[in-house]
């Protein structure tokens, strides 16, 4: 009597714990917000950030000195003396493009490296309806090797960019 009451006790409380599962704790859906710093005193901060779904390392220079660099999906800040700067990003096959920035004492600037996509090509035209399909699924634009260009953002665009990336620290 006992080895048939043993499994129906064991079925039941298995049961009951299915039922009614431990509560997991509240987890905040939002994203973590980024508490950017002010620049030091006679100082300018620039906030350089890396756009999501380039995948090429990028080494960043300053007048021509590397100073960090960064992986897919991060950002940095960097701070420099007032004057005219040469920011540069560089990839592993050497592409470099020099923007030129005058920068001010107290500034705070914002910007993000744009890299070259390749274009899709329109397959539709060539095989109808399966190009259609792989125009959709296969053929997406891709970064492809070249010259990445900083382009200057204002300050909340940057700060939603920035939003689940890692911070590359300055060398």
């Amino acid at each position: 009597m006992l080895r048939c009451l043993l499994p129906g006790i064991l079925l039941i409380a298995s049961a009951c714990a299915w039922a009614n599962p431990p509560e997991a704790p509240a987890v905040s859906q939002q994203p973590k917000e980024i508490q950017l710093q002010d620049p030091m005193p006679e100082q300018a901060l620039l906030y350089l950030v890396r756009i999501a779904g380039d995948t090429e390392t990028v080494t960043v220079s300053m007048d021509g000195a590397k100073v960090v660099i960064m992986p897919q999906n991060s950002y940095t800040a960097i701070s420099v003396a007032p004057g005219d700067r040469r920011l540069a990003a560089s990839t592993p096959a050497g592409q470099e493009r020099i923007t030129e920035l005058k920068v001010q004492a107290g500034e705070r600037r914002f910007f993000y490296l744009l890299a070259p996509f390749s274009q899709p090509s329109n397959n539709m035209m060539l095989f109808g309806l399966l190009g259609a399909i792989l125009n959709q699924t296969v053929n997406r634009p891709v970064p492809v090797n070249g010259q990445r260009i900083w382009t200057e953002s204002p300050e909340s665009e940057a700060k939603g960019m920035m939003v689940g990336m890692s911070l590359a620290l300055p060398d």
